[in-house]
């Protein structure tokens, strides 16, 4: 992966746009009839989405490749990290991974790693990554739902059975942004690697 140049006033304008829809999309996921407690956020950026969950009790662990990365975060929450890269201290046995738009980010090429870092760090994955002509900084590798499906098919995971009612509370919310709304998908792993 290679570094990008998301510094610290993109972290800033991550709280901005986005710190509504992490307070939301935290307090929504906590509502499931088995809520998780503990998160894993690859790819955090300032942290916003793993601190709604810690303020709703969850331990939380948020990594990032950018140093101006975690603000939000305490010490041990936050960590630098490249999830394009095979990396045996690769956090893992956490109820919820969550990551969000971060695969467009990622060159085609180093999907199967990527894919497999997050694989293995929980059997329940929150994913969003932009869709083809969705636009944005740094947008390398933008891929339909069905072709990260098919990625992370390969170790085992599916929809989980509340995707559909995740997919239709973000479309009921307006605090959702439309990049959320479109691309989200709550896998969980259903068979052995």
């Amino acid at each position: 992966m290679r570094k990008h140049n998301f510094g610290r006033w993109y972290m800033d304008m991550m709280i901005k746009y986005e710190m509504k829809q992490a307070e939301d999309l935290a307090a929504l996921i906590m509502s499931m009839r088995k809520p998780p407690s503990t998160v894993f956020d690859a790819g955090c950026g300032p942290g916003m989405y793993a601190a709604r969950f810690r303020d709703l009790g969850c331990e939380v662990l948020g990594v990032d490749i950018s140093e101006d990365a975690g603000e939000l975060l305490k010490h041990g929450e936050f960590y630098t990290l490249d999830l394009t890269k095979p990396n045996p201290l690769m956090p893992h046995g956490f109820d919820l991974t969550i990551c969000l738009e971060v695969g467009q980010l990622i060159r085609f090429e180093d999907h199967k790693q990527f894919v497999e870092n997050i694989a293995q760090s929980s059997d329940t994955i929150l994913f969003s990554s932009a869709a083809p002509q969705q636009g944005g900084m740094d947008h390398v590798a933008e891929a339909d739902k069905h072709y990260w499906r098919a990625q992370f098919m390969l170790h085992g995971f599916d929809y989980h059975p509340n995707n559909d009612w995740l997919y239709s509370r973000l479309n009921q919310n307006p605090n959702y942004l439309p990049w959320l709304q479109n691309n989200a998908m709550l896998l969980k792993k259903t068979l052995a690697k």
